[in-house]
């Protein structure tokens, strides 16, 4: 149940919020050390979402709780974010 919740709020989030838990969950997101960030190279977002959910699931369940918590506080955000966005665009 946990990993579905998991799957579907991940797939809501925005790209900083991303990146914010791939931070949490230590996953990195670059292919690579380099010194320069000329040289960066980002892995693919399928092999970081794998990475990702191979981490939720090995976490213990109240681990997996806070994380869910989260995500879900992310996702109650993001849509206060748009409907605020929307009641703005409408005055205007």
């Amino acid at each position: 149940m946990m990993v579905n919740d998991f799957l579907q709020l991940v797939a809501k989030l925005e790209v900083t919020d991303f990146i914010g838990l791939s931070k949490i969950l230590n996953v990195k997101i670059y292919k690579n050390k380099v010194e320069t960030v000329e040289e960066l190279e980002i892995k693919e977002f399928n092999e970081i979402f794998e990475e990702m959910l191979g981490v939720f699931t090995s976490l213990g369940k109240k681990q997996k709780k806070q994380i869910i918590k989260l995500l879900k506080q992310i996702a109650k955000t993001n849509k206060q974010k748009e409907m605020m966005g929307n009641n703005e665009n409408e005055n205007v």
